[in-house]
């Protein structure tokens, strides 16, 4: 008979078998789907994956684009996401401590205007380093301006007031509430630094433990800023919204521009370099 332990162990292993097979199959069937896209644009084996990440990045650029849309209907319609508002804030300073305050406060300034350009700095130089080459540079530097300008819009056309300060933890802000731009640059920043990761490391580890802490530092940022009472809930969900649409844009234009890189050298080293009409 075979043991209990061991039984949970094969079942795991069908289990994970199954998933991986399923993902070869969804691979397989886009790598199929797009094979006339490469054939056209002059794109061969290996290439007809930054097609997927185009493909994927679209997709995730309409549902995070959708998703703002709808929290900021919901806010403008005091909808029925502006009902969690009150009673989350609410939850939150119910469960505040003194050191857990403390600690918190500490964290979501590493996304503030102090501590996050030292970190990004430091980001840069190591990407910069490990690819020897300044895309990563224009990577952030486009994701990470471009976010801060249009969150910076985005605050003053909602113009939302913050939560009361009787509710808030000091330091105190005053600039408009909606989006919140901690979130929107927590998140802009993980999509990116993980793609950069995927870009310079082989090793699937590294792959995924870059995109379990990415994750858990825009989720992190954001909950930060509700719990201390900075921004509603709302805030933060348009902030994790839009930034994965503003990321996700960011990797489609960097991967069409490697993906025409490609092709032009391509035709220059088959001597059919296009002429300009």
């Amino acid at each position: 008979m075979t043991p209990p332990t061991e039984q949970r162990r094969t079942r795991v292993a069908e289990e994970a078998s199954r998933v991986a097979g399923g993902v070869r199959t969804v691979g397989e069937a886009l790598a199929r789907l797009l094979q006339p896209a490469a054939h056209r644009l002059g794109l061969v084996g290996a290439d007809i994956v930054p097609l997927i990440v185009l493909l994927v990045c679209a997709v995730v650029l309409f549902v995070g684009l959708t998703g703002g849309a709808e929290v900021y209907e919901g806010v403008r319609e005091r909808g029925d996401l502006a009902r969690f508002d009150e009673p989350v804030l609410d939850w939150a300073v119910s469960h505040r401590s003194g050191g857990l305050d403390s600690a918190i406060t500490a964290f979501t300034h590493l996304g503030g205007p102090v501590y996050f350009p030292i970190i990004l700095v430091l980001l840069l130089a190591v990407f910069t380093w490990l690819r020897r080459t300044a895309s990563p540079f224009l990577v952030l530097a486009l994701g990470l301006g471009s976010a801060l300008a249009f969150t910076a819009a985005g605050k003053d056309i909602t113009a939302r007031s913050r939560p009361p300060r009787a509710l808030a933890v000091p330091p105190y802000e005053s600039s408009p509430s909606f989006p919140s731009g901690h979130t929107v640059t927590a998140t802009v920043t993980a999509v990116l630094v993980a793609y950069l990761v995927f870009l310079a490391a082989r090793s699937r580890r590294v792959r995924t433990v870059a995109v379990v802490l990415c994750s858990l530092w825009a989720l992190l940022m954001g909950l930060s800023r509700v719990f201390l009472g900075h921004h509603w809930l709302t805030d933060v969900m348009a902030g994790w919204c839009l930034g994965l649409a503003w990321g996700a844009l960011v990797i489609v234009v960097n991967t069409a521009r490697l993906l025409l890189r490609t092709r032009h050298r391509r035709l220059d080293d088959a001597g059919d370099t296009p002429v300009a009409g």
